[in-house]
């Protein structure tokens, strides 16, 4: 497991503004019933279970951050990394799954 994004760059001692969560990476293979039973994911259904306007969201995102890479890049790297976590979400909905702030 690896802790990143601006919770590690804070305790890192990287000025910026405070988290407001804690970006964690799980590395390997963990069975996805020791998620759910840790409270990392939870299930959806319906709607909820959609990742369509996760995918749309991350798709904006990333459009802005194409247009803001040269007069604002680190702007843009925020925008980016915005919508790569938002195209994991999509792709966790579309499995019935949610992250949860566990």
């Amino acid at each position: 497991m690896a802790v990143y994004g601006s919770w590690a760059a804070r305790h890192e001692g990287i000025a910026g503004p405070a988290p407001n969560d804690v970006d964690v990476l799980v590395i390997g293979d963990v069975p996805r019933r020791d998620l759910l039973a840790a409270g990392h994911i939870e299930r959806v259904q319906g709607a909820q279970a959609d990742g369509a306007s996760w995918l749309d969201r991350a798709r904006r995102g990333l459009e802005a951050a194409q247009t803001l890479a040269e007069s604002a890049p680190d702007s843009s790297v925020v925008l980016a990394y915005d919508a790569a976590r938002q195209a994991c979400v999509a792709l966790l909905a579309q499995q019935g799954l949610r992250p949860t702030t566990a």
